[in-house]
């Protein structure tokens, strides 16, 4: 819950499932009109909304105040203009806000407390469709972090007015640019201001471009005790706002503008309507435009330009000049660079001494010039301004460039890098300030993408395809055969792969991890379903990196979406559903009423994508898809070969898993992508250290049972016996017990173990085929058969047994041996019983079954 500091008391109040302060009548001595207007006034309708503009209050004014006023002040004016709620985070109330903005609604300010998670209020009041815009100081930015990248589509529309104290702006200025361009990724654009009334101005602006735009806009001024004012007459009248608001929607009508465009226009509209000359990119070209340099918001830079030397000092650059920051930015920078041919470029910074940050700018201005002009050898600089004034700043920019030396600008402050665009930025000069910590996603740019391409380490981002595993392999397929009939409803096929230079090794017994991927087809009817294009790049961060993959990336190689969804996805559908019918549907599945309904679904493996198309009016955003989907977890599989006998090989035993349900038919994910490969397509891959070992005394006895595929790692077993044997080595007796349905169908490797048997490897083979004859045999049967052995190996000689396969046949199993030791021995039940645990611990009795 967020608490609101505004002297009435605190109420609470449930807006769109976000509890947030309910905000009374009086805020403190705040008096709100909530009967403001009359049925017989004149007004339009605003095309982005039906609040009708009341003229009996167009030409509110403040009367004149002796109380002097700060830039927030005016500021908030502007804000108090356009929004109904105006959240203030500054030290202290706002003193000239209105108690009505111009759409003739009524207009609250109320002082909030600077805290964690700050920025829950206006998430909340965003969603409950009423107007709200943000005041606050620079030092409060941070605490809005986490809120701005969780709830980014609720400050769709929003305006952040952050000031910054000019009496500190070494320190914090251009720590906020950096921070704010930072979601100029996602969409959000920034304007800065330099003057009393230009902060009057763009803040107007910026009002307007979050209102046609719905974007964040954050609008960094700068406030100082020295900028105050006395006389309130010159600021904008809400007449003359309606009267421009009209005239530029009219403008607008047809027309269809991109977001820089837009702006453009805006501005241009401005100025002629107020007589200003604001641009979004100044750009004043000298002589010789050898040298650059650029600026977004920084005093020194503009305290510079209007000295004594500016004129001339300028006259030897080509300035550029950001005035508002948008995604367009870095790339109408890199085309005028390239244009006029620039060998170096200034980009400007005020950080502080202690800081280890490069500007934020820089990196995206790099970044940009960098992939447009790949070859080129234009050298970047970023130079830090502290604390200098305009001698101080310009001594500190000619030393950048080497116009004058190092020594004649030691007075200035200064902290310079330079950095050629073939190298790469060190990771400690990039500002995190958006980058999130918690997991979530995000739609993203080609330009994003290139970012993390050109500075990888800065952004900790990779676009491996399974970046967040370790230890994991490259490997390629390179023979695979089917072991049973075509004709036969079960496909068990064997498969092996090159190793290569991967660098995977393996030892007896070892399980490989697979990462499987969705069938892609399937993945492309979902993308089509779901409306997302399938190379549309999106990233999802995790707590120390950047994973930026393309939509089709995403569901074919990560998310689980065709799985078994949990209790919690259905909780999140049901968040996301339009239609209360869903939605309440959704939340009964998944309460206690609801356990036959939601076991049922288990039970015909119902999946995420099955969820989604069932529950239509439940669309969450793709990239919350992408937060809410678990990824493809690996399937572990028993190697069934020896490395020593297979050098640079490694073999598996696969099975292809398949299942009807009332949705058609499915299959096993990995299963399937594995039947799937062709020779020579690569796979990402694991190593697992398993219990299954053959006895580090190569003499002791081994007995085998296998039910079906679980004879893979007992292959693995006979060939590293095999291979010893060859090398002179003496081995102990094997006895192998495999089961299966048929013989004909799925004696799986037969001729192999045949001939293994033949050369005396395998001292004994008892075949299990259940229903080859009229009463089914299993090996616990063929055990029984063989309880003098079975004593003899396990208890006489100390040799160790093995049991891989499905999980049935465990407890007969262990039944057959607890006999065995029973009948040839003078054990009990409970004695037998008690020696297989022994065994257990000394991982002489070990069971891989699933």
């Amino acid at each position: 819950m967020s608490i609101i500091n505004n002297g009435a008391g605190v109420d609470t109040l449930n807006i769109s499932g976000i509890h947030a302060p309910e905000y009374p009548a009086t805020l403190g001595n705040t008096k709100v009109n909530t009967s403001s207007g009359s049925p017989n006034n004149e007004g339009y309708k605003d095309s982005t909304g039906d609040k009708s503009i009341n003229l009996s209050i167009v030409d509110n004014k403040l009367s004149n105040s002796s109380a002097y006023l700060l830039s927030k002040d005016h500021v908030g004016y502007v804000a108090s203009a356009f929004s109904e709620v105006v959240l203030n985070y500054t030290e202290s109330s706002l003193k000239n806000t209105n108690n009505s903005n111009i759409y003739c609604s009524p207009s609250i300010s109320t002082l909030m407390e600077t805290r964690s998670g700050a920025g829950f209020s206006a998430a909340a009041i965003s969603n409950n469709n009423s107007s709200v815009s943000v005041v606050s100081g620079s030092e409060s930015l941070i605490y809005f972090k986490q809120n701005l990248i969780n709830h980014y589509s609720s400050f769709k529309g929003t305006v952040f007015h952050v000031s910054c104290d000019a009496t500190t702006i070494s320190s914090t200025s251009t720590d906020d640019i950096n921070n704010i361009i930072e979601f100029s990724s996602l969409g959000a654009i920034v304007l800065t201001s330099s003057s009393l009334k230009e902060s009057v101005d763009k803040a107007i602006l910026a009002h307007f471009v979050a209102k046609y735009l719905r974007v964040p806009v954050f609008h960094l001024f700068y406030s100082s005790q020295n900028d105050t004012h006395s006389d309130l007459t010159d600021l904008v009248s809400y007449e003359r706002l309606v009267s421009f608001g009209r005239s530029f929607e009219d403008s607008l009508k047809n027309s269809d503008y991109e977001p820089k465009n837009l702006v453009s226009e805006l501005f241009k509209s401005f100025n002629t309507f107020f007589g200003s000359q604001y641009e979004i990119l100044t750009v004043q070209k000298s002589a010789s435009s050898e040298n650059s340099i650029i600026s977004f918001g920084n005093q020194s830079f503009t305290s510079l330009k209007s000295g004594p030397t500016g004129s001339s000092l300028f006259a030897k650059f080509l300035a550029i000049d950001i005035h508002v920051y948008g995604s367009w930015t870095s790339s109408d920078i890199s085309s005028v660079l390239s244009t006029e041919n620039s060998k170096k470029v200034v980009v400007l910074g005020n950080t502080p001494y202690s800081s280890s940050q490069t500007s934020r700018l820089y990196l995206e201005i790099l970044t940009n010039y960098y992939f447009g002009n790949i070859n080129s050898t234009t050298e970047f600089i970023f130079t830090n301004l502290v604390e200098s004034n305009a001698v101080e700043a310009e001594k500190t920019i000619l030393s950048s460039i080497g116009v004058i030396s190092k020594q004649e600008s030691e007075t200035a402050s200064v902290r310079s890098e330079t950095v050629s665009i073939e190298n790469e930025v060190d990771t400690n000069k990039v500002s995190t300030f958006a980058e999130p910590q918690a997991l979530s996603s995000s739609e993203t740019s080609l330009f994003e993408l290139n970012k993390q391409v050109v500075f990888n380490e800065s952004f900790n981002s990779s676009l491996d395809t399974s970046p967040e595993y370790g230890n994991i392999y490259t490997i390629k397929v390179s023979k695979t055969v089917r072991l049973t009939p075509e004709s036969y409803d079960r496909n068990l096929f064997h498969i092996e792969f090159d190793i290569g230079s991967s660098g995977l090794t393996y030892a007896i017994g070892e399980a490989l991890g697979v990462y499987g991927e969705n069938d892609k087809d399937d993945t492309l009817n979902f993308l089509n379903w779901y409306g997302v294009n399938p190379d549309t790049l999106f990233t999802k961060y995790f707590s120390d990196k950047a994973i930026t993959n393309t939509s089709y990336q995403w569901v074919k190689q990560k998310l689980d979406i065709f799985g078994r969804p949990g209790k919690k996805f259905y909780e999140f559908l049901a968040a996301h559903a339009t239609d209360e019918d869903e939605a309440a549907q959704l939340k009964y599945i998944v309460s206690p009423e609801g356990k036959e309904s939601f076991k049922q679904r288990v039970e015909d493996t119902v999946t995420y994508a099955d969820l989604l198309l069932e529950f239509k009016s439940a669309h969450p955003p793709f990239s919350a898809l992408i937060d809410n989907v678990p990824f493809i977890k690996q399937r572990h599989y028993s190697i069934s070969s020896s490395a020593n006998m297979h050098p640079n090989k490694v073999h598996l035993l696969i099975v292809t898993v398949g299942w009807d349900n009332k949705n058609g038919a499915r299959y096993g994910l990995c299963t399937r992508y594995l039947n799937n490969l062709k020779i020579g397509d690569e796979i990402k891959v694991s190593v697992k250290p398993s219990a299954m070992k053959l006895p580090e005394d190569d003499m002791k006895p081994v007995i085998m049972a296998g039910l079906g595929t679980g004879m893979a790692p007992f292959k693995a077993f006979i060939e590293e016996r095999a291979y010893r044997k060859a090398q002179g080595i003496e081995i102990g007796p094997m006895a192998l017990y495999f089961g299966s349905r048929h013989r004909k169908m799925e004696y799986l490797y037969g001729e192999e173990l045949e001939a293994y048997h033949t050369d005396g490897i395998l001292s004994r083979i008892q075949l299990a085929f259940s229903r080859d004859q009229k009463e089914k045999v299993y090996i616990q049967n063929k055990l029984t058969m063989d309880s003098d052995i079975i004593k003899s190996w396990l208890l006489d000689s100390e040799g160790s047994f093995y049991l891989c396969g499905p999980t049935w046949p465990v407890a007969d199993v262990k039944e057959a041996i607890v006999n065995s030791f029973v009948e040839y021995s003078d054990m009990n039940a409970a004695s037998a019983s008690k020696t297989i645990e022994e065994m257990k611990d000394h991982e002489r009795y070990v069971l891989e079954v699933y």
